[in-house]
């Protein structure tokens, strides 16, 4: 992968992103991604609320197509919890359209441990609806480990998923290696998966 970008601080509130990645997979496929966004600090309604958009293009050498559009919006509530809300919206080459609609809630329990709650809504765009609510517990073990619970539960139309996700990460230098243990479970009418 290959990426380059470019910044610009318009205000002290207003910033404009772009990038331009080009990707090759084993198949021979090339994959050149296009990204131009804006964020914005602002106290529209809420105070010192943040507010993201973006628009891309992705266009393969093999005629597939992919633009995408995000808007994002994320308050510190106060010192130790953070909100935060996102939409994007996907439609590739043959008009399929997807939407997804993000809610996120974050709490600093102390220096060493946080919490996330995040609940997502997916649409494919077709009568195909799923949903996931992810919860993760953080715990910092020292400077360079942390310890992650991760719980999830989704359903869709045809589906009731459950995970739990038990990491240890490490992070140093800049670099992130994580071991992790997951178990997954899906409920079907036709079939169970474990």
């Amino acid at each position: 992968i290959t990426t380059m970008g470019a910044a610009a601080q318009l205000t002290d509130k207003i910033a404009l992103h772009s990038t331009l990645a080009r990707s090759s997979s084993s198949t021979g496929e090339t994959v050149t991604t296009a990204t131009v966004g804006s964020q914005a600090s602002t106290g529209m309604k809420v105070d010192d609320a943040d507010v993201s958009v973006s628009v891309g293009v992705a266009q393969s050498n093999t005629g597939k197509r992919m633009e995408t559009a995000n808007v994002g919006v994320s308050k510190q509530v106060d010192q130790e919890t953070a909100v935060s809300s996102s939409v994007n919206v996907s439609m590739d080459e043959a008009a399929n359209r997807a939407s997804s609609l993000s809610l996120g809630a974050a709490k600093k329990v102390d220096d060493k441990t946080g919490s996330t709650a995040v609940l997502t809504v997916d649409d494919s765009g077709g009568e195909s609806q799923a949903s996931t609510l992810t919860l993760t517990d953080s715990r910092k073990l020292n400077d360079e480990y942390q310890a992650l619970v991760e719980r999830s539960l989704g359903t869709s139309d045809t589906e009731l998923r459950r995970s739990n996700k038990y990491a240890l990460v490490r992070d140093k230098d800049g670099r992130k290696l994580e071991g992790s243990l997951t178990r997954q479970l899906a409920d079907s009418p036709t079939q169970i998966s474990q």
